[in-house]
């Protein structure tokens, strides 16, 4: 469930827009929440309930560099990762096994 599509008709603007303001938590930068998503799941059985719930919220720089997009053709199985620029660190690792899919 997208959260800022139900947050911002009950008046919550700010903070998925460029007026947003988390000085406090980050400084001097110009950071705004750029999705909010939302999922739960409750399964009930013969063997009892079992509930999960997870929430991401993605926060972005207003002010970012807008660079080019990189056009390639993605036909089969392939391993990605999201790395940090500054450390290097991997912050995500996936794979698709079928790109049809």
């Amino acid at each position: 469930m997208d959260l800022i599509e139900h947050l911002q008709p009950m008046g919550l603007q700010k903070p998925f827009s460029g007026e947003a303001d988390f000085s406090g938590i980050a400084g001097n930068r110009d950071l705004f929440i750029s999705a909010a998503l939302h999922k739960a799941n409750i399964t009930v059985d013969e063997e009892g309930t079992e509930a999960a719930a997870a929430t991401v919220i993605a926060v972005a720089e207003s002010a970012m560099e807008i660079r080019e997009p990189i056009e390639m053709i993605v036909d089969r199985p392939y391993i990605f990762a999201i790395i940090d620029q500054e450390t290097g660190s991997i912050l995500f690792l996936g794979r698709t096994l079928n790109p049809a899919q």
